[in-house]
């Protein structure tokens, strides 16, 4: 009976689940497996890692085996370069001639007919297209049991999201201009890469390009012949992907070409890099510039540029200061419709510039510019009523929430058919409330069919979303409005859920700190320097301290907490929460003070921040601050612990009114308990209610700690291994996964290393990290 090969993958990505258990456990797990066909392809793939595996490296905790020494065929494995579901690329040296190679090779067990075709495959179409930056493939070879790995050129660099970072815009434009006549070749010998992203190119020391894995790359004559990539893997990048893509369609080189197009909307325009960029453009040559990407990116495939060349071709007129295509093209099509209407139109326009100059510029004037949202905005909402929706935002931005509410109240209630109120609403009510007004804006809308304010409700809707889904719901929003800093904030942290820390360094060195008041400066600012962008947040703080010296005093004590510098910056921060204070300026007291406390644990001042801790607890309390209060208990509670003191632990954290929170900040009072050792009821509740643990790895997670708590280790290293299968390393609980693992046996993984960002939940990561 032939194997069905989905169902061989699924007991593959079971089988690597367990990868963080001991050989014993795994053999336990293996002995209960209720599917006997399944049961065999376990054992054989153990038995197939054991033999393979140094006895060094098979100690219960070891996560995989390392393979460096091990010799296959005529190459001796060196190291791992990179791994995926599937399988892993690995560093090797050809013995017989000492050159340096890489091995792409499929997990001992998984070499299915389908997967061996691919490999087969991209052997093949690497081989038809010659030249120096596209990874030479060597040879396809067998090992003693006939599973076949694919002997790849060795390159070395860097991935471009990492070598663009320093580079101003004409030398970023320069490296995607060539991987795009990378493509073109390709294109030329009929083959479509499918994937191209700044994951697949590698700048080399000498600013060589190379086009990397071309796995899922297919002949343009047999794109129809889709079975080759139906294996239940994600085969496309949907930042990258082409709508067609989507939609299931025949892919041509248009796909790469729209790729490419976004590659260079990315890196230009909106996600500039580290350092401000040293060329900057001019008006006219960021203007072809994006003519450039509109026609890369147009929805419509056919017209786009019909392959890569062309696309090459057009960025290197414009390297060359010539006039590109596409900025021809733009001007003949609207010449073409609009000569005759310019003629018939020019006296009444000469007597209209002034009053309609005056009129556009103030209805694009912005009133909220972190959302992109503009006087023209207000259309229809009577003028007493848009007067207390303005007079709101400026009460917010003065860190006034209640007034700002109260406000906006007044604004909806004047005119309640109009949605911009009903969207803030919908975000600043308490929890209970914000049900209500999400589902009248969704009226609201349905009526106005209002595009931009439909993509605003869209980013609200968290249930049932992915990270994709979100990043793409924000990305819409950002082609309607570019300036709309809170998006590209909300993108940074998607990046940060998703352990990309490169790419949310990008979005934020995107916000501009000078269009932003000092409050949100410093949530920035602050971030960016948690991600150890120090140098460059230093640079910005003349500017700020122009504005608001206790804003850039927050920052500097930022920048010394993320580098480690904290002793000598204790003195001031304390002068600062007192500046503030007089100031009046409660959300830099607020930033100070946190700032304070987590300066106090980094120094392991446990007195001081138990001290400081519960002082600011009672105020934020008295303040009815729920969510304030959990991160204040938090850090109090981990001082208090650390002293020996486990009832005032206990007694901090039920300080906080956990019937006025939501989930997750439930959950997070819950970890905290845990990982202090202290008595916990939440977490089995949380874990029986429907609610945020519907999520796998959450749920996983949380089972971990159940069974740790237990003394049942063996369940607890299963759950464990579920909750990485199920992505938690790929959320913002990766360092309590990392955590629970250490408390396993096993040692600190790479999250331990990552600084927690500052001014968001879960703020029981402290506990992990202290």
């Amino acid at each position: 009976m032939p194997v069905d090969e989905l169902q061989l993958q699924a007991a593959r990505r079971e089988f690597d689940a367990w990868s963080a258990l001991s050989t014993s456990a795994r053999r336990a797990r293996i002995a209960t497996w209720p599917d006997p066909e399944q049961r065999a392809f376990f054992l054989r793939w153990l038995d197939a890692e054991e033999a393979t595996t140094p006895a060094a490296v098979r100690d219960p905790g070891a996560a995989r085996p390392e393979w460096v020494g091990q010799q296959l065929g005529s190459y001796r494995l060196t190291g791992v370069l990179g791994e995926g579901g599937m399988g892993r690329v690995f560093a090797a040296v050809d013995l017989r001639d000492g050159r340096d190679v890489a091995i792409k090779r499929v997990r001992p067990g998984l070499a299915t007919p389908t997967l061996l075709r691919r490999l087969a495959r991209e052997f093949e179409l690497m081989g038809r297209v010659d030249h120096p930056g596209i990874v030479r493939p060597l040879a396809l070879e067998a090992d003693d049991e006939g599973s076949p790995y694919l002997v790849l050129q060795r390159v070395r660099g860097v991935v471009l999201s990492e070598a663009e970072l320093l580079r101003p815009a004409r030398e970023r434009v320069v490296l995607i201009t060539r991987a795009a006549h990378i493509a073109g070749v390709a294109h030329a010998a009929g083959i479509v890469h499918r994937d191209i992203k700044p994951a697949n190119l590698m700048i080399g020391d000498d600013d060589a390009v190379y086009l990397l894995d071309f796995g899922i790359a297919k002949p343009v004559a047999e794109e129809a012949m889709t079975a080759l990539t139906q294996t239940g893997e994600r085969m496309l990048t949907p930042r990258y992907a082409a709508p067609e893509q989507f939609r299931g369609e025949d892919v041509t080189a248009a796909a790469d070409v729209y790729a490419l197009g976004t590659m260079l909307l990315d890196s230009v325009f909106g996600v500039d890099a580290t350092l401000p960029l040293t060329t900057p453009l001019t008006g006219n040559e960021a203007a072809q510039l994006r003519a450039i990407i509109q026609c890369a990116r147009d929805p419509l495939p056919e017209r786009r540029y019909r392959d890569a060349s062309a696309l090459a071709a057009d960025l290197d007129r414009w390297l060359a200061h010539r006039t590109p295509e596409a900025a021809r093209w733009h001007r003949r099509f609207a010449g073409a419709r609009g000569a005759w209407i310019a003629v018939a139109a020019m006296l009444a326009l000469v007597t209209m510039v002034l009053a309609v100059q005056w009129h556009g510029q103030r209805r694009a004037e912005p009133i909220d510019r972190g959302l992109g949202l503009r006087v023209s905005d207000l259309d229809g909402l009577p003028r007493d009523n848009a007067d207390a929706l303005l007079r709101a935002l400026a009460a917010d931005a003065a860190g006034d929430r209640a007034r700002a509410l109260a406000l906006m109240r007044a604004a909806d209630a004047g005119h309640p058919d109009h949605a911009l109120p009903v969207l803030y609403l919908a975000t600043w009510e308490p929890m209970a409330a914000q049900a209500a007004h999400r589902a009248r804006l969704d009226r609201l809308l349905a009526a106005s069919n209002d595009v931009y304010l439909g993509l605003l409700r869209a980013s609200l809707q968290e249930e049932g979303k992915s990270r994709a889904e979100s990043e793409r719901v924000l990305r819409a929003a950002l082609d309607l409005r570019p300036d709309a800093w809170k998006l590209r904030l909300a993108l940074g942290h998607l990046a940060l859920t998703r352990g990309d820390d490169a790419a949310a360094r990008r979005e934020l060195a995107a916000i501009d700190p000078a269009v932003l008041d000092p409050k949100r400066a410093t949530i920035v600012l602050g971030d960016r320097a948690m991600l150890g962008d120090g140098v460059e947040v230093l640079r910005q703080l003349p500017a700020l301290r122009a504005r608001d010296p206790i804003a850039a005093d927050v920052i500097v004590a930022t920048v010394a907490f993320a580098r480690g510098e904290c002793e000598p910056v204790l003195p001031q921060i304390d002068r600062t929460i007192a500046a503030a204070t007089v100031a009046q300026q409660p959300d830099l007291v607020e930033r100070a003070r946190y700032v304070g406390l987590l300066c106090r644990g980094q120094l392991q001042r446990w007195e001081e921040l138990l001290e400081h801790g519960r002082a600011l607890l009672r105020a934020v309390v008295l303040d009815q601050d729920e969510h304030g209060a959990v991160a204040i208990a938090t850090l109090a509670a981990i001082a208090a612990a650390r002293l020996g003191q486990p009832d005032e632990a206990s007694r901090l954290l039920a300080s906080v009114d956990a019937a006025k929170l939501f989930d997750g900040y439930r959950l997070d009072l819950a970890l905290t308990r845990r990982m202090l050792a202290l008595p916990d009821d939440v977490l089995p509740q949380l874990l029986q209610q429907p609610g945020m643990l519907d999520e796998d790895a959450l749920a996983g997670m949380a089972r971990t700690f159940l069974a740790l708590a237990a003394g049942d280790r063996r369940e607890a290293e299963v759950q464990l291994a579920a909750a990485r299968r199920d992505g938690i390393r790929d959320t913002l609980f990766a360092i309590h996964a990392d955590w629970l693992g250490q408390q396993l046996g096993e040692p600190p993984g790479p999250d331990a290393k990552r600084l927690p960002m500052l001014w968001y939940p879960p703020t029981s990561r402290w506990a992990a990290r202290w």
